[in-house]
């Protein structure tokens, strides 16, 4: 009987108690519950199941989630009232067609991010000007080869009048040397903090100049090089920037930003004179808190040079805390040295072996290694039990995961 009393007695909680009825659900929940359904079925299928969708579809965070295209049908994003993200891609009059639709309709009352693909400037007028209070983000596409300078003030007006836009991307294609620029973003986006240019590079400068000392992170894409003189002469107006992306081959330009915490790579062919390219970029890097070097979407990397750029860099860096280097996939030497000399980094994130996670464990300032593992060549048994002893570290925490990367 002794040892029947000392048995685990079942919880006795009714089971009821331990779920929770959907109509107590917070709304957050409840939006990232339904955030997977197409809009079709938010807008029609939903609120025959769920009344609370039925009250809580009337406000913007229940759509903050849902992306809408022109591609839907018309009724659907003509209809829901409110939006978190809409494509909207015309390359032809039919789809333009749509969007003066868009325009002409009574709703949607709110969108707050917008992907805009369009053939000519004042395409994007009308749809600009009805959401100039609420769009957050944008991300603009224009073409324009047959567009007149006053089409492109108006365009850039439009912009300007988005009070409430945090985040803007621009391209213009193609390359068109006189679209006149007079700062009409600076003078009404005050709320801008994020700024990616491509493709052009004068406009690319006169919207650095501009918009430099508004925005705290800017990305220049890979568009451009070491040899776009105008753009980098405008880095140095960028007295706000905090985060910048740039491509490894304009590493030396970052010595215009003074304001710098955070470095983005963009792995490519590296710049021409490496060495030069780091000793120009040096006063910068010293002063920076996070590097990460990430893919091209359009171009394969030489390795050995790009290595070579990043391995030399760690040297420098006398303030940084935090690294991620999973754009590079096979760094070997270049890695182990890089470890050696980055001896202020207490994160990293990156792709190595076992020897890479074992000179980590010996450094007193790494604490957290978050790895992908490549096994190839390794001893299973001997990978298998350092893992393991590495992830059962006492002081460190290592996150490790496997993956195979034989060619």
């Amino acid at each position: 009987m002794e040892a029947l009393r000392c048995l685990p007695q079942e919880d006795a909680t009714p089971v009821a108690a331990l779920t929770c009825s959907i109509h107590e659900l917070p709304h957050e929940i409840l939006v990232s519950i339904f955030s997977y359904l197409k809009p079709s079925e938010l807008l029609y299928g939903v609120g025959m199941v769920c009344k609370r969708w039925c009250e809580l579809s009337k406000e913007p965070l229940a759509w903050q989630k849902t992306s809408f295209s022109l591609w839907d049908d018309t009724r659907i994003w003509r209809h829901a009232p409110f939006i978190g993200h809409l494509e909207i891609l015309a390359p032809n009059e039919t789809e333009v067609e749509k969007v003066r639709q868009l325009v002409a309709s009574t709703g949607p009352a709110c969108v707050r991010s917008m992907r805009i693909i369009l053939r000519h400037p004042r395409d994007a007028l009308g749809i600009l000007r009805k959401y100039e209070d609420v769009i957050r983000t944008l991300d603009l596409q224009v073409g324009g080869q047959d567009a007149f300078p006053h089409d492109w003030r108006e365009f850039f007006d439009a912009i300007g009048m988005l009070s409430d836009l945090r985040s803007l991307s621009v391209r213009i294609s193609p390359v068109l040397p006189d679209i006149p620029y007079d700062k009409q973003i600076s003078a009404g986006c005050r709320a801008l903090r994020s700024l990616r240019v491509r493709g052009q590079e004068c406009l690319a400068a006169d919207l650095v100049r501009d918009l430099g000392g508004i925005v705290s992170s800017l990305v220049l894409s890979c568009s451009f090089d070491e040899h776009s003189h105008k753009l980098i002469q405008a880095l140095s107006t960028c007295t706000a920037v905090r985060e910048l992306t740039l491509p490894c081959c304009m590493i030396a330009s970052v010595s215009h930003v003074q304001s710098l915490q955070s470095l983005k790579l963009i792995a490519d062919h590296g710049p021409t004179a490496i060495d030069d390219a780091i000793l120009s970029a040096c006063p910068t890097l010293q002063k920076i808190e996070k590097l990460e070097v990430c893919n091209s979407r359009t171009q394969n990397a030489p390795e050995l040079g790009m290595n070579r750029c990043v391995s030399m860099i760690a040297r420098h860096l006398k303030n940084c805390h935090s690294v991620d280097l999973r754009g590079l996939r096979t760094l070997d030497e270049y890695l182990s040295e890089f470890i050696n000399e980055a001896k202020t980094v207490q994160s990293y994130e990156l792709i190595c072996k076992v020897y890479h996670l074992l000179q980590l464990e010996n450094l007193e300032n790494v604490r957290t290694v978050r790895a992908v593992l490549d096994t190839q060549g390794m001893g299973v048994p001997f990978v298998l039990n350092t893992v393991n002893r590495l992830r059962a570290h006492p002081k460190k925490i290592f996150y490790i995961h496997f993956h195979y990367m034989g060619h």
